[in-house]
Parts: structure tokens; C-alpha cells; sequence
């Protein structure tokens, strides 16, 4: 089966890693067709900020919308740990007051996440946007 955008090779699968700027143009064009424009301009500043040899200053409401956009858009770049919690892991985004890696593991963790997964996919939102 070829490869797009948002698969990785299975070796790589499980990697916590920060997303490319071309995979944030990928999450950004994708938002941008179904009409989310908020998460397509939190994208465009993600890949800007990923394409930058200089790190601009990134406001945590456009890392918020980064990450969410990345979660629903680029499903296949997620390691594949935290694929089978996507879902959860939004809705717990979108209740979670504090955007830090112990704050997202305990509110991912009530949200039903197992705790090992819950810790991965906390690092892992706190990293992607780099």
C-alpha cells in the first residue's frame, strides 16, 4: 500500500515526535477543506514556526488550536499509542484549564486514558509544536 502524507513507516510508528512544517501544511489544507478556518490558521503558524530557523513567540491559544488540528486532521502522524484515544484526548483538551504535562495526563487519565498513555500523549502535545 503506498504511503500519504499522514502514515509513517511501522518502525516509526510509535515515536513521540514533534510534527514537520509539512505535515502542519498538510493539517492546514486539510482543515481548510472542510472550512475550519481557526484550526487552518493555527496550523499555518505551527508550520511557520516549524519552518523557522528562528522560534517566534507562539501564543498558547494558537498551540491549543495547533494541536487540536493536528488530533483531528492528521490522525495518521499521531504515534500510534495515543490513535485509539484521539477522540477522548479532544474532548479532554477542550476541558483542560492547564496546558501542562502533568495537568493534560491527569485530565486525560479521568477522561478514561490509561495512565502510561495518558503521560505519552501529554508529552507529546506539549512537544509537537516546536
Amino acid at each position: 500500500m503506498p504511503s500519504t502524507w499522514a502514515q509513517t513507516p511501522p518502525d516509526e510508528e510509535s515515536i513521540l515526535r514533534p510534527l514537520t512544517a509539512k505535515e502542519w501544511r498538510q493539517i492546514e489544507k486539510a482543515a481548510l477543506e472542510v472550512g475550519d478556518e481557526e484550526s487552518a490558521d493555527a496550523a499555518a503558524v505551527a508550520a511557520a514556526r516549524a519552518e523557522s530557523a528562528i522560534t517566534p513567540y507562539l501564543i498558547p491559544t494558537a498551540t491549543k488550536q495547533a494541536a487540536k488540528a493536528a488530533l483531528r486532521y492528521a490522525r495518521g502522524a499521531i504515534p500510534k499509542p495515543i490513535r485509539p484515544y484521539t477522540d477522548k484526548i479532544l474532548e479532554a483538551l477542550d476541558n483542560a484549564n492547564a496546558w501542562t504535562e502533568a495537568a493534560l495526563t491527569a485530565s486525560f487519565m479521568s477522561a478514561g486514558i490509561p495512565p502510561d498513555v495518558s503521560q505519552q500523549a501529554a508529552w507529546w502535545l506539549t512537544n509537537i509544536v516546536v
